[in-house]
């Protein structure tokens, strides 16, 4: 499976805007592909801190997380990191969040 740098954003933002702040993803027998994309995904995120699982197939937003999704949560500069290169991306981020962040979102996202 590929890495969606899309995906990972709207999980973010998804995560962040959700009213409990979790989301019940996988664990389900007969999961659809959508499901299984999305677990993927968490776990690709989760692998740089960003997101951890709770009980029952759920996903929670980290502090690093949190720094994450409020930069990537701006359209605009959304659009601006996707046809960025590596080293551009990298400066992008350094101006728009944290430092623990800079380094997550660009080694999940291919640009560190």
């Amino acid at each position: 499976m590929k890495r969606d740098r899309e995906r990972i954003r709207d999980l973010l933002v998804r995560l962040e805007n959700d009213q409990n702040g979790v989301i019940i993803i996988g664990g389900v027998l007969n999961a659809s592909v959508e499901e299984i994309t999305d677990e993927y995904h968490l776990k690709l995120m989760a692998d740089e801190g960003l997101v951890v699982e709770t009980h029952h197939s759920g996903w929670r937003l980290t502090s690093i997380g949190h720094d994450a999704v409020e930069a990537l949560s701006k359209l605009a500069f959304w659009e601006q990191l996707k046809s960025a290169g590596p080293k551009e991306a990298y400066e992008l981020l350094k101006g728009a969040t944290s430092s623990l962040a800079v380094a997550a979102i660009s080694k999940l996202m291919g640009w560190g």
